[in-house]
């Protein structure tokens, strides 16, 4: 089944119940419905462009704007009566007509919120809001319409609601989203990218505009943050500021401690990541407030233009250590019930595993205690509603009640709070838990006891460190593979105190006939999180996610009541016996031993070491020796073959298997044509090539690691990407002149049949040119062109999606998101082939590769690769372990377990400026761990795995079983065996995906699918 993709953490919006009247902070929109009117919707007016009143409404009529492709135009409404600084919610629904590109944007004038690209189907949008400091009825309307879209698009049923913002409470400290405490480390990160837009718990007043992701600033206009943690002081502080672009004036930084004027702490008046520290004749403080004030220079407002794209604020605060992730909840209030006032406190942490009670403030304004059974009731999606409820007695005047609840899924929650018979208040909502903190899964294992509880869960299953122990029993762990295929399982240790000196250690699982898988290939790792600091995309949250799998066979210590999950991997070696191989893994600790069963079932077929799926993915050779402190060439050596080892194990191919050995290309009669010497230009221009370096290392790589692809080096093309580009030039020669000709020729068709001698060339391929814009694709022709004519038969391959003006590769690789079917199979009957890519985009609701995304997306996306009958996949980057931007001093590199975020580089990003990619971003491996120690002796080890990365190659060898099975039936139909029951497991089931955007987060989907394929392949392979 397609699994929905959770939007935000804990937004909660409670309506009252019709006994109430009505919800008293609905806002007057002045036909919200747009069916009134004569020839026109009354109180709406189309700014310019195309724009229709249409009775294509879902129940009646509707606003239509339609797009060229490059202009923008909206519907403006009347005035709306908003209240100064206070926070709405905007709901409407949206679609559109086959309209393709831009996006839609919604939302008051000082708030605009662009939404995307719209289906065909109504959906229902929302977002939240805080209106101005001081509001003006020229800026207090509603803007409905679109921005470059080509083709038409609608909106209906608008509506306004007030609603109050309602913070986590931590015991004291209160925390909204994009706050956190790490022991005594604050920090505020300012959600701009969500659906919250410019509404956080620290903004104090606002004068000015907000777009979608960022403050726009005009003359005058100004935004304060008033940070203040309650029974904490702050005793130092920073702010880190990201201005983009910036078109004039002054951005002037003020900060004051309530005390005493603001001060003026810096000033920007240009484009970048701005860090500033607050004096410390500010501190220590209860609050501390930062204003941006944009300001004319020389007099000059009209000149005055930036936007604040980030906006993060640091602090150490008093008092003991504290772990806390700030989340905010919205909710309508209702009119008061005159006998018995409600009003919701809080809902406690709102995730399975947490300290989950409602707490509501009571005033009972009757003389008499009034006997009432508060309630509360939770469905989760397709289940049925689980009631949480608790007789109690209300006294006369002010009291407070907690009502205890528990939660276990992840996705959205229907939740109704009532009071009880003969008490008519009631509140609906929804709870929203991340898929973080899902709960459903897992099984507990028969040795789980009082000093630790153990329990196993499948590998595509992100495990919190708060996940309560599964309701659900199980006897051992199970996992199930082919003969050459790794697989996992996730171990699951909970101590109910700190455990010290604990490791874990795997051992020979024995199997038919005594034969053993031995214990070399049953590795155990310690999954360990990494703390974000915003979250990736609005589909997900900032908080403490799993990803590097160091080893677990170095003593660690336990925290008491935490999860800490173990990634159990087997790799059942070639040509042993199919059946189940039994054995334990242990656990061993400060007077705790514990052996824990394993049951591995290996399938009667064996998956070959060079995957059919083409892989290929970018690796910084230079990155590893860095972080690693080696420069010995032989260390350099060792080391890099421990990488390819582990991309091998993971059947994921570099772009370049021979860093370290180039061709030796030289061009040993050149001088002599230059001085005319010698005026054989064919002999001048034709290379000489040293194979030797490069043939050995590419034959390790080919024989032995089975890599499937690599990156063929060419010379003279020029390149670049849609940001920039370099010219072709070639041994000095400009591509006019007749020696470039000759020389490009040459070496490219030298190249193509020694990679053809060597039985190589299928697997090489030109990648030279980065996501061309159009304005680029006449260089690009012009590169594939020279290419094919001088070696006709190395691959050209091309990240950009097939179009008519685009002639010459013929491996095109799109991103994921712009792949169209229809044009791919035009272009396969021709016999072109396809890859697809992803990077920092798409973002959800695709498959990713992000760190802060559910674990199955990129398992699936192996799925849809194949559904699509596309053959390969690539990646930009799978070491991106720092930003030469975010992190510019090369002494001191970012350190990936401290920061996962992947901040932007090249595109000229300046110095010290940190734009998000996305949390773990070009990163599926990690350095060693002993790699944040800045010095120290060479590390000379492989890299540490990431849940991530295992999923890519579970979901290369589900790739692989489809190829098997397919490659059977054909031989089987050719000898006349009646195969057809089988055929229909070549089809990708909806359960796994439905489409691009809808597909499963539950790992049973796959493995149950996968698990039918095995046995098909076991049953066809006898026929």
């Amino acid at each position: 089944m397609s699994q929905r993709q959770s939007i935000t953490h804990l937004l909660f919006i409670f309506f009252a119940s019709p006994f109430f009247c009505a919800i008293a902070q609905s806002v007057a929109i002045v036909n919200a419905g747009f069916d009134e009117g004569a020839d026109a919707p009354t109180g709406w007016a189309l700014s310019e462009g195309t724009g229709e009143w249409i009775a294509e409404g879902e129940s009646g009529k509707a606003i239509s704007v339609t797009g060229t492709g490059s202009d923008a135009n909206f519907w403006k409404s009347d005035p709306v009566p908003f209240e100064p600084l206070k926070t709405y919610r905007l709901q409407f629904r949206a679609r559109g007509f086959g309209a393709t590109g831009g996006t839609a944007i919604s939302g008051p004038e000082f708030c605009n919120r662009d939404i995307g690209q719209l289906t065909d189907a109504w959906q229902t949008f929302t977002s939240y809001f805080v209106s101005p400091t001081e509001v003006v009825a020229e800026n207090a309307w509603l803007r409905m319409g679109q921005f470059q879209v080509t083709g038409k698009i609608a909106f209906d049923a608008l509506s306004i609601v007030r609603v109050q913002p309602v913070y986590l409470d931590f015991g004291g400290p209160q925390l909204g989203k994009g706050e956190t405490i790490n022991g005594n480390d604050y920090a505020f990160v300012a959600p701009f990218a969500d659906m919250q837009t410019n509404q956080s718990r620290p903004l104090a007043a606002m004068r000015g505009r907000f777009n979608t992701n960022r403050w726009t600033f005009a003359a005058n206009d100004q935004v304060s943050y008033a940070h203040f943690v309650a029974t904490r002081r702050q005793n130092s502080g920073a702010v880190e500021i990201i201005v983009e672009p910036f078109g004039g004036g002054k951005l002037s930084v003020l900060a004051d401690n309530g005390t005493a004027a603001p001060q003026e702490i810096g000033a920007i008046t240009g484009a970048g990541t701005h860090a500033i520290t607050i004096p410390a004749a500010l501190f220590p403080a209860e609050r501390i407030t930062i204003s941006l004030a944009a300001q004319a220079v020389d007099g000059n407002a009209d000149a005055v233009s930036m936007q604040v794209r980030g906006y993060t604020y640091k602090a150490v605060l008093d008092g003991a250590p504290l772990t806390a992730v700030g989340e905010t909840m919205y909710w309508a209030m209702p009119t008061a019930d005159p006998r018995l006032q409600v009003e919701i406190a809080g809902l406690g942490s709102a995730v399975p595993g947490g300290q989950n009670a409602l707490t509501a403030q009571i005033v009972n304004t009757s003389p008499d205690a009034i006997p009432t059974t508060p309630t509360l009731s939770i469905t989760r999606a397709g289940q049925q509603p689980e009631n949480f409820a608790q007789p109690m007695l209300i006294a006369a005047g002010n009291s407070t009640i907690q009502l205890p609840y528990q939660l276990r899924g992840g996705g959205l929650h229907d939740v109704v709070f009532t009071m009880g018979d003969g008490v008519p208040a009631r509140f609906e909502g929804q709870i929203d838990v991340p898929r973080l903190y899902d709960a459903t899964f897992g099984e507990v294992l028969p040795l789980s006891g009082d000093i630790a509880g153990l329990w196993w869960a499948p590998s595509g299953s992100k495990v919190s460190k708060t996940h309560p122990m599964p309701a659900v029993a199980g006897e051992r762990i199970v996992i199930r593979a082919a003969k050459n295929e790794s697989e996992a399982a996730q171990l699951v240790v909970r101590p109910s105190a700190e455990l010290g000196g604990f490791v874990a250690l795997g051992a020979p699982l024995t199997g038919p006939g005594g034969v053993a898988i031995p214990e070399t290939n049953v590795s155990v790792l310690r999954v360990r999180y990494v703390q974000t600091e915003q979250a990736t995309d609005e589909s997900t949250v900032v908080g403490q996610w799993p990803d590097p799998l160091p080893p677990a066979s170095t003593p660690v210590t336990l925290a008491g009541g935490q999860n800490q999950p173990l990634w159990v991997r087997v790799t059942v070696p070639p040509g042993v016996p199919a059946g189940n191989y039994e054995g334990t893994i242990a656990l061993r600790g400060n007077a705790y031993a514990v052996d824990v069963p394993i049951r591995v079932e290996v399938f009667d077929f064996e998956l070959p070491t060079r995957p059919t799926c083409t892989t290929t993915f970018g690796f910084n050779p230079e990155l590893v020796f860095k972080y690693h402190r080696v420069s010995d060439p032989a260390q350099k050596r060792q080391v890099l073959d421990l990488y390819w080892k582990n991309f091998s194990a993971h059947r994921i191919a570099p772009y370049n298997p021979a860093p370290l050995d180039p061709m030796g290309v030289t061009w040993p009669n050149i001088e002599a044509y230059k001085s005319g010497a010698n005026t054989d230009m064919n002999a001048a221009f034709t290379p000489a090539i040293d194979w030797a370096a490069w043939d050995g290392s590419m034959t390790v790589a080919m024989d032995t690691y089975g890599f499937n692809s690599f990156v063929i080096p060419v010379q003279g093309m020029g390149g670049g990407t849609f940001h920039s580009r370099t010219e072709p030039t070639l041994l000095g020669y400009a591509e006019s002149a007749p020696e470039y000709a000759m020389a490009f020729a040459n070496y490219h068709r030298t190249v193509q049949e020694h990679l053809r001698e060597k039985n190589w060339l299928d697997r090489g391929y030109v990648y030279w040119f980065d996501e061309p814009d159009p304005k680029d694709y006449e260089f690009v022709n012009n590169g594939f062109r020279k290419l094919k004519e001088a070696a006709p038969d190395i691959r050209r391959m091309l990240t950009e999606q097939p179009d008519p003006a685009l002639v010459g590769p013929n491996v095109w690789c799109p991103i994921s998101d712009a792949f169209d079917q229809a044009k791919a199979d035009e272009r396969m009957a021709q016999g072109d082939k396809f890859w697809w890519y992803v990077c920092t985009g798409p973002k959800a609701p695709y498959c990713t590769l992000f760190l802060d995304h559910p674990s199955l997306e990129l398992r699936v996306w192996l799925w849809q690769t194949w559904q699509r009958k596309i053959s390969g996949i690539l990646v930009w980057q799978s070491n991106y372990w720092t930003s030469d931007a975010a992190y510019p001093d090369p002494n001191a590199p970012q350190d990936p377990y401290v920061d996962p975020m992947s901040w932007m580089s090249g595109y000229d990003t300046q110095a010290n400026t940190k734009k998000p990619w996305g949390n773990g971003d070009g990163r599926f491996i990690y350095p060693p761990e002993s790699s944040s120690v800045r010095q120290g002796e060479p590390i000379l080890e492989g890299p540490v795995d990431s849940i991530r990365w295992e999923m890519l190659r579970d979901g290369v060898e589900d790739y692989e079983y489809l190829a098997i099975l397919r490659r059977l039936i054909g031989e089987k139909e050719q000898a006349g065996k009646d195969v057809a029951q089988y055929k229909t497991l070549l089809d990708v089931p909806p359960a796994i995906t439905i489409s691009a955007k809808e597909f499963t987060t539950d790992p049973a989907a796959i493995e149950t699918q996968r698990l039918a394929i095995a046995k098909a392949i076991e049953a066809v392979s006898k026929l």
